[in-house]
């Protein structure tokens, strides 16, 4: 799988990391993924519409260290994400395999 090849497995239950919510980004789910949609909504909550479109580039200006803060000040949202998280995990878990994974 593409994003334990690159992340790591993910542990259920344990606090999300910066480099789960890259992962997130990085895969085009989000964009029709209503909780993940929410989640990246309340962590750049001062973000416009226009800019919550690119959580990629919004995780990059803010940085690992402020991702941490923002979902330790707010267990509901650090409860979203890792909900979103372990969804996304399932989904590519029990993904069929599609062109690339079986061409590479």
């Amino acid at each position: 799988m593409v994003t334990e090849a690159r992340t790591g497995p993910v542990e259920r239950g344990t606090p999300v990391t910066y480099a789960d919510l890259v992962a997130l980004a990085e895969n085009l789910r989000w964009t029709w993924h209503m909780d993940a949609r929410a989640l990246f909504q309340g962590l750049f909550n001062e973000a416009t519409p226009v800019e919550l479109e690119w959580p990629l580039r919004l995780l990059r200006e803010i940085g690992p260290e402020e991702i941490e803060t923002r979902l330790g000040a707010q267990p509901a949202l650090a409860a979203l994400a890792r909900a979103v998280v372990d969804d996304r995990s399932d989904y590519l878990e029990g993904a069929p395999a599609t062109w690339f994974p079986t061409t590479s």
